[in-house]
């Protein structure tokens, strides 16, 4: 139960706030593997074609887009994604942001070091 009681100056104040730790991102979910993905396309693309907030925006929902196609938006929110579909959803972002004269591969990296 939340208590309120009302401040001398009208303001409500909700006591939970003292014994209640807020949840920080990725607490409760695992879109920590679409933010990896693309803060790795923003380190590579960085020297040669910086990507803005937009475009980062965009690409965001192009990932949430393809994980929702593939029928697993929701687990992956909830539970996170294997192996095989992080790199193809690496593969499928990359896709949206190839510049000419730039070829970017994605590699298979070990899972003992991914952590969401």
């Amino acid at each position: 139960m939340i208590k309120a009681g009302a401040a001398a100056s009208g303001t409500c104040e909700v006591t939970a706030r003292h014994r209640l730790k807020a949840y920080q991102q990725g607490e409760l979910d695992s879109l920590c593997v679409l933010l990896a993905s693309l803060n790795a396309i923003r380190l590579v693309m960085a020297h040669h074609h910086p990507l803005d907030r937009r475009s980062c925006r965009d690409l965001m929902e192009i990932g949430a887009r393809y994980l929702d196609e593939k029928g697993g938006l929701v687990k992956a929110i909830r539970d996170g994604i294997g192996s095989r579909r992080r790199k193809a959803l690496l593969r499928h972002l990359l896709r949206h942001v190839q510049v000419d004269g730039l070829e970017i591969v994605a590699e298979a990296a070990s899972d003992a070091n991914v952590k969401c």
